[in-house]
Order: structure tokens, then sequence, then C-alpha cells
């Protein structure tokens, strides 16, 4: 299958459609706050946009660093229709058009899933914190 570029769309016009998947990736994220809602305001606002493409779609927002004011372009939420096959991959040259686009200097990532840092460092990304949490 050939690569066709994610496009943007109106979160209203697929909400039932990705809904699940949204809940099924916050449902695995500890402590996390966020519900699907949240993510459909942020789009619903223009505050987060949403891609959808054959594979699967993606949240995207900027993100601007408190006191250096840098912005990057924030992967919030991932999901491909047929995971572990790096579908990601796919989309590299794709995102990082859109960063440059939106006068971001970095694209910013986060994943629970213990894998994907392996194969992110392999390609070229860093990590830059690990966050560690306790209920109290």
């Amino acid at each position: 299958m050939y690569f066709k570029e994610p496009q943007l769309t109106d979160i209203r016009e697929v909400w039932e459609e990705i809904r699940g998947p949204i809940n099924s990736i916050l449902s695995e994220i500890p402590f996390c706050k966020v519900i699907p809602e949240d993510i459909y305001s942020e789009c619903v606002n223009k505050r987060a946009e949403l891609y959808v493409s054959s594979r699967g779609f993606m949240v995207l927002a900027i993100d601007t660093e408190f006191f250096s004011k840098t912005r990057s372009l924030l992967i919030w939420i991932a999901y491909v229709h047929e995971p572990g096959k790096h579908n990601w991959q796919k989309h590299v040259e794709w995102v990082n058009r859109v960063a440059k686009e939106a006068g971001c200097e970095y694209i910013k990532a986060q994943s629970v899933v213990p894998e994907m840092e392996q194969y992110a460092v392999a390609n070229g990304w860093k990590v830059t914190e690990r966050i560690y949490m306790k209920e109290v």
C-alpha cells in the first residue's frame, strides 16, 4: 500500500469512529485524567488538530515551552489500525513538514508502550525525560 498523507479532518465528522480508540489509548495511561471529550473539545476549539489516513489517525497540538517559548509539534494521540507494523514511520516526512510549517523547532511524543522507546531512539529521537508518579 502506498503512502497517502493524513488529511485534516473535522473531529465532529468522525467522532463516533474514533472515540473508542481514543478512550482505549487514554485508559492505558496511569493517572490520566483526560477523557475523550477533552480531546474533542481541543479540536473543535482549534487548539489541536485531527489528521486521518487509511492507516489510522493522529491528534496534533502545538506545545510552547514556558520559559524559552520554543514551539514543538506534540503528537498527542496516535492510533493505527494495525499495531506493531511501524506505520508511524511512513508518516515521518509528513510530520516533519507539518512541524516546520507550524514554526516548530521540535516534534514531541509520549508513549506508555515500552517498545516505542527503543524504536524511536533507533530512528533519531532523543529521550528527554521519564516521568514517575505516585498517588497520594
